[in-house]
C-alpha cells in the first residue's frame, strides 16, 4: 500500500511570542481640590473601592461660613437690582414727558446694568462656595486598589499638593512589549495583504504566565509606537485585556503570543 497525500496551498499563522510586562490601564493620583483639615478617611488602605465611593472628607465648616456670606451678597445684589430697576422705569417716564433729562436716563440705566452685573458675580459666588463644600468631600473617580499609604486624619491638606491615595484602574490592563524594527519590517512584508497591521479582528494576543498556565481572556494589539528606542532599537508595543477578575497584576511578567497574522 502507498499513501497518498494531496498538497493545497493554504495561509499558515505565523507564532510569535515576545517577553512583556502588565501595565494599569490608570493611576490615578488622588488629590483634594481645597485646603482644610482632614476628618477622616472612609476606606481601608490598600482596599479596592468603586467609582463615586467616599474616600476623604475634609473640614468643611469654613466653606460653609464662605457660602453664607456669598448668599447674603447675593441677596443684597438682587435687593439693589429691584430699585435699580425701578428707578429706571421712573426716570424713563418722566424722560418721556420731559421732565427729567437725558443725562438721569442715561445713569439709571448705568446704575441698572451694573446692579444686574451685581447678582451675576455674586451668583458666582455662591456657586463656588458650593462646589467648594462639595470638593470637601473626595469620591473615588475610578474603580481600582487603592495604595497603602495616605495622610493621617487631623492632617492639614493643601489644595492640588497633597497626596491623599493613588488607585491602579486594572480592568482593562495593558500588556506591554517590545520587538526591533527588522521584525516590524518582517511582519509588514508578511501581512502586506491588510490596511492594518496587528487588524484586531484577525490578530489576537494571548498570554502566559511563568508557570506556563495560560491566562483565560485573548487581547488585541492596542498601538505601537513610531520611533524606534535609541538606546535598544525596539518599538515599544501596547496590547490590551479584558481583567474583570483582577488576573492580571501591574508589573507582572508574562510572555505574549500572537497568533493570526
Amino acid at each position: 500500500e502507498v499513501g497518498v497525500v494531496t498538497l493545497a496551498e493554504k495561509d499558515v499563522p505565523v507564532p510569535l511570542q515576545f517577553s512583556g510586562r502588565v501595565a494599569g490601564f490608570r493611576v490615578v493620583e488622588i488629590r483634594a481640590q481645597v485646603s482644610g483639615v482632614l476628618l477622616k478617611r472612609e476606606f481601608t488602605e490598600g482596599a479596592t473601592v468603586n467609582v463615586g465611593d467616599v474616600l476623604f472628607r475634609i473640614d468643611p465648616r469654613t466653606y460653609e461660613a464662605a457660602l453664607a456670606r456669598a448668599q447674603a451678597q447675593n441677596a443684597q445684589a438682587k435687593a439693589q437690582l429691584i430699585q435699580a430697576e425701578e428707578n429706571y422705569k421712573r426716570v424713563e417716564g418722566l424722560t418721556a414727558s420731559r421732565v427729567a433729562t437725558q443725562k438721569a436716563l442715561e445713569d439709571a440705566i448705568a446704575q441698572r446694568d451694573g446692579a444686574r452685573a451685581a447678582v451675576l458675580t455674586t451668583q458666582a459666588d455662591v456657586d463656588t462656595a458650593r462646589l467648594n463644600i462639595e470638593f470637601t468631600t473626595v469620591r473615588a473617580p475610578v474603580k481600582g486598589p487603592t495604595s497603602l499609604v495616605s495622610p493621617a486624619e487631623g492632617t492639614l491638606i493643601q489644595a492640588q499638593q497633597t497626596l491623599l491615595t493613588t488607585i491602579t484602574q486594572l480592568d482593562p490592563a495593558y500588556v506591554n512589549f517590545t520587538f526591533t524594527d527588522g521584525e516590524l519590517r518582517a511582519l509588514g512584508e508578511i501581512d502586506r495583504a491588510n490596511d492594518q497591521m496587528f487588524n484586531p479582528d484577525k490578530v489576537k494576543v494571548e498570554l502566559q504566565f511563568g508557570d506556563g498556565s495560560t491566562y483565560p481572556h485573548t487581547g488585541t494589539v492596542d498601538t505601537h509606537s513610531r520611533p524606534v528606542d535609541q538606546r535598544t532599537g525596539t518599538i515599544l508595543t501596547r496590547a490590551v485585556f479584558p481583567n474583570g477578575e483582577s488576573g492580571l497584576l501591574p508589573g507582572q511578567f508574562v510572555r505574549v503570543n500572537l497568533t493570526g497574522i
